[in-house]
């Protein structure tokens, strides 16, 4: 009987030491090893572990998307700034960026578009980009230097003159508060 035992603890830490191997990678972004390593998980040990198992298939499917992401129909300006969002929080500048360049073009008086751009430049450290941007949605609407007070992703121009300048209230402001 103690074989049986021992056995079976062989096994599970089989099955523990593939799974945290495959989380590893994962963890490293490296989504093709992570993958493997969990497909070999589901087909050897299907049977054995059910609730690791429903664990390594999500995972597997999060390996898959950032594998070979799914397409993304872009329709409306709503939509282009929705999904430079959603790639700005990847920390995908780039795709972001070109994101934000085409709603400029269909729509150059979009105080959102700018106040994405300074949010983008301070995220890539550009403090004159993030400031220069910041300036343009505020003059379009006074409510984007609210949002860039409250914002911790603005922290990187914390103590930027030009910037504490551009946020702070004003004695007209403070009145109507």
């Amino acid at each position: 009987m103690p074989e049986v035992i021992l056995k079976g603890e062989k096994r599970y830490k089989k099955i523990l030491s593939l799974y945290e191997k495959a989380l590893n990678h994962f963890f490293k972004k490296e989504y093709d090893k992570a993958h493997e390593k969990l497909e070999q998980l589901i087909k050897d040990y299907k049977e054995e572990e059910k609730e690791l198992i429903k664990k390594a298939l999500v995972y597997k499917r999060l390996c898959e998307n950032r594998i070979n992401p799914p397409k993304v129909s872009l329709k409306t300006v709503e939509d282009h700034i929705h999904y430079a969002v959603y790639t700005m929080n990847r920390k995908n500048y780039d795709e972001s960026e070109k994101t934000l360049i085409a709603i400029e073009k269909k729509d150059k008086n979009n105080p959102k578009t700018a106040y994405l751009f300074s949010l983008l430049y301070a995220l890539k450290d550009d403090k004159e980009k993030a400031i220069s941007y910041l300036k343009k949605a505020v003059k379009k609407d006074k409510l984007y230097k609210v949002y860039a007070m409250a914002n911790p992703d603005f922290a990187v121009l914390s103590g930027d003159e030009e910037f504490e300048k551009l946020i702070e209230k004003k004695e007209d402001e403070q009145k109507q508060d």
